[in-house]
């Protein structure tokens, strides 16, 4: 029997540890991890989350912990379900217990925080040992979806090509169909960069403009994004319309009304200023993944030749107003 640990049980944990229970029935090991007994103990006895999913009931056969290092021991996969600046902490919390040639397989989508390079290289620094494996799961799916018989799609990255066939046979069902790909690097890169393109939607949104032009800006964001990432070294095929981390996630995350990133966009139409819209995406449910990806954008590149981001950048510094945005559209080089 395959080891499981879910690492992060929030909403898209909660979630994928519901849609793995019922997909599999008894043939993984699935243990459920959060570092808040209070909330562990709840779902263990109740079976259901006590702010997501008061509704969804998991299988009684999950195993729910909040000591991480029970969770992960003799783990032959862990998908990393916590957020980007609680990673290296958790990792650091339980490499000792890490079995050697375990399947690191990250639902995060950000970038590092502090040096703005992809997570699977900050990982390296935490677990030396090469034999542990970083992988991607990223694609348009949100928790609420995998709760439910939705038709989905992702592209699962993975460092080694070998081990895509078993690693994909653990996640795809027909509700939700993977992508393969090596890219692992720009994988993350596409998951990341799609939060700021859902931010500029959701301002162009706030700001009462309808879905043309919303998707407008969506098409001059995303070429903006596209040529960020393929400078930075990204294979092609990760950025076209048809793979599943790029155009469904950003396409998803962009337009869907329940997307944080989308939600954060349209309080800055609506002219709330920057740190208070961030503070009460916090307040809502979590912080604003865009806000770290801009950060991060801005020291892998010079957001001055990328107009629609280097103006998201204007904004958070108070530079401009959200409705200076339409300047910039119509200004836009052919």
């Amino acid at each position: 029997m395959t080891k499981v640990a879910i690492l992060g049980a929030g909403n898209f944990g909660f979630a994928l540890a519901y849609y793995l229970g019922r997909k599999h029935d008894d043939s993984l090991d699935i243990h459920l991890y959060n570092r808040n007994p209070q909330v562990a103990d709840f779902i263990a006895a109740t079976h259901t989350h006590p702010k997501y999913y008061p509704t969804v009931e998991l299988s009684p056969a999950i195993n729910v912990t909040s000591d991480l290092c029970a969770a992960v021991t003799s783990a032959q996969v862990i998908v990393l379900c916590v957020i980007s600046t609680a990673l290296p902490s958790v990792l650091a919390g339980c490499r000792d217990q890490l079995r050697p040639g375990v399947h690191l397989v990250s639902t995060i989508k950000a970038l590092d925080d502090h040096t703005a390079r992809p997570l699977s290289e900050s990982v390296r620094t935490i677990l030396p040992d090469t034999s542990v494996t970083f992988n991607v799961l990223a694609g348009g799916t949100t928790g609420i979806e995998l709760t439910g018989e939705q038709y989905l799609g992702a592209t699962l990255a993975c460092q080694n090509a070998a081990d895509g066939p078993a690693l994909r046979d653990i996640f795809q069902s027909p509700y939700l169909r993977l992508q393969l790909s090596t890219d692992v690097p720009g994988v993350q890169y596409a998951a990341s960069f799609k939060n700021v393109i859902a931010a500029l939607v959701g301002l162009i949104a706030g700001l009462g403009f309808t879905t043309g032009t919303q998707i407008h800006v969506l098409a001059l964001a995303s070429g903006e994004c596209q040529r960020v990432a393929l400078s930075l070294g990204a294979q092609a095929a990760t950025f076209a319309p048809d793979s599943q981390c790029w155009g469904n996630d950003m396409v998803m995350s962009a337009i869907s009304p329940d997307t944080c990133n989308r939600h954060f966009g349209v309080l800055l139409g609506e002219g709330m200023h920057f740190q208070d819209a961030c503070d009460q995406e916090c307040r809502l449910s979590k912080p604003p993944e865009s806000v770290h990806t801009l950060a991060a954008l801005e020291k892998l590149t010079d957001l001055s030749a990328y107009p629609l981001l280097h103006f998201l950048c204007q904004l958070r510094d108070g530079a401009v107003a959200a409705h200076e945005i339409i300047k910039v559209i119509e200004n836009y080089p052919s």
